[in-house]
């Protein structure tokens, strides 16, 4: 049986060994592992709780306490409860009836008591040791309002007398099983969050073609990336905005990740929608400095990153995403510091095609500039970046009357199908994709004239979103052509 703590390294918690030693000497406790001031000062707390609790402190004996695991500076709150448990542990003044590890966090005081566990800290706990499986987990008591259910056994104590529950070889029941209530509404109502979109009645007003309605309805329900294009004050920006409103509400995940990263300044929350200026570093949006801080693409994790002007964009910012929206996080190492963020997010873009704002494939427009340096600006747009995008398409000029689908109705049917769909990512993994039934022509197509397997996949995903919103469960020759219209043909139409 083995004895952990967690520290805290950057941002996260880290599991740490507590090993305890007895050696002849006086009685005074040692930290050692790189402690910092307050876990060295911890050894008088620990020694005045454990003797107001009528336990024995070792006589002649220094106690040798290390702290294993990883060579940064070790500091904690939590680190009183699993050094007291074991130094009790290795003077048989508490026998543990299982062979399992235990995990233990908690601040003690000075008559032993073990004072409550702060929600923010708990969130982030589990969000950082996700795999804590079933192994005994003790820690102050929590909030009654925190709902935990079923993931690891844990054991919530008021002082360190609460260990004779393990010591009289009490059985494992006595252990509640706990992770954060998974259900959102709860979850927020709990810790006095509204789940609430900022400008909601702003967004209900507004009207849509069908064809755009279509369009948000696929990005939405299969969080796709997509890059809007298309002459300017055709409405691009409000339609990627859109996007946000029609997302699902967040989950508890999402905010634990938020509130570990940043500041949360209101009572209300919504998924993260990041909307950088163009004048951004590209230091800022992926992260970095001396401190290896997190970047914007980090705080849009469970969200969407909207690039409004993406051509605008310095050079280094287009390319400097393009690792992380393949691996869903980035690396940082800034001289002998290291992170790994988490940038799970959909990525938004929209862009002019020419400086003069008015260029579309195949279209005669007036332009007051030379080709030349159209085509320049064009070549902002790197291939590699653009084979990222899973989703192209040109935003053509409309009329006022074909406006005719509001965004609130649209918000209704996609909650209609999410509800239905349960998990809509293990739904689109059930759906079979099997080119053989399809036709003739479309097999050519995609062996001979999709030149990039992202282009590939993504074709085939949004495939499978597509037979979801038609009610199939394979898919066939329909789903594919209007994937492919979505994913190839507006790339065709880049090249010409």
């Amino acid at each position: 049986m083995k004895i952990f703590g967690f520290c805290q390294h950057f941002n996260s918690w880290v599991q740490v060994e507590i090993e305890v030693s007895l050696v002849p000497g006086l009685p005074l406790i040692h930290i050692l592992g790189l402690p910092d001031q307050a876990v060295k000062e911890s050894s008088i707390k620990i020694k005045s709780a454990l003797r107001s609790q009528n336990f024995e402190f070792p006589k002649a004996r220094q106690i040798i306490i290390n702290i294993r695991g990883g060579d940064f500076k070790k500091k904690s709150p939590g680190l009183d409860l699993p050094i007291a448990l074991g130094i009790l542990t290795k003077t048989n003044q508490v026998l543990p009836k299982f062979d399992d590890d235990i995990f233990a966090f908690g601040e003690l005081g000075l008559g032993g008591e073990v004072f409550q566990l702060d929600e923010t800290v708990l969130d982030n706990l589990l969000l950082d040791n996700s795999k804590l499986g079933k192994n005994k987990f003790f820690s102050g008591e929590i909030d009654s309002h925190l709902r935990v259910k079923n993931h690891f056994q844990m054991k919530q104590l008021k002082d360190l007398n609460n260990l004779d529950l393990i010591d009289k070889g009490m059985p494992d029941n006595n252990f509640s099983s706990g992770v954060l209530e998974n259900q959102n509404k709860e979850f927020f109502k709990k810790r006095k969050i509204e789940i609430k979109f900022k400008n909601q009645e702003e967004f209900k007003k507004l009207k849509f073609s069908q064809e755009e309605a279509k369009l948000l309805e696929l990005v939405s329900l299969g969080r796709h990336s997509l890059l809007l294009m298309g002459p300017r004050g055709l409405g691009k920006s409000t339609l990627a905005e859109a996007l946000n409103y029609l997302s699902s509400e967040p989950t508890p995940a999402v905010y634990a990740h938020y509130k570990k990263y940043f500041h949360l300044h209101e009572s209300q929350f919504w998924r993260p929608f990041v909307k950088p200026h163009h004048s951004i570093s590209h230091l800022a949006l992926i992260g970095g400095g001396a401190q290896c801080s997190p970047g914007e693409i980090t705080r849009a994790h469970g969200g969407i990153l909207l690039l409004d002007e993406m051509l605008e964009f310095g050079n280094k910012c287009q390319e400097a995403l393009r690792e992380p929206i393949q691996n869903k996080e980035v690396h940082l190492v800034r001289g002998r510091k290291f992170h790994t963020y988490p940038s799970d997010f959909q990525l938004v873009a929209t862009t002019n095609l020419c400086p003069c704002g008015q260029w579309l494939p195949g279209e005669m427009v007036e332009c007051n500039y030379s080709g030349a340096r159209c085509h320049k600006y064009r070549e902002k747009l790197s291939g590699p970046m653009l084979d990222r995008f899973e989703i192209l398409y040109f935003l053509k000029p409309k009329k006022k009357d074909s406006l005719n689908i509001s965004l609130e109705s649209l918000r209704e049917k996609i909650d209609e199908k999410r509800r239905s769909q349960e998990v809509l990512e293990r739904q689109r993994e059930k759906i079979e994709f099997n080119k053989e039934n399809l036709s003739d022509a479309l097999k050519f197509r995609l062996d001979s004239e999709l030149n990039s397997f992202r282009r590939l996949r993504a074709s085939i995903d949004i495939a499978k979103t597509l037979a979801i919103l038609h009610g199939k469960n394979q898919v066939e020759n329909q789903e594919m052509v209007e994937a492919l219209e979505y994913t190839w043909q507006a790339f065709l139409e880049l090249k010409i």
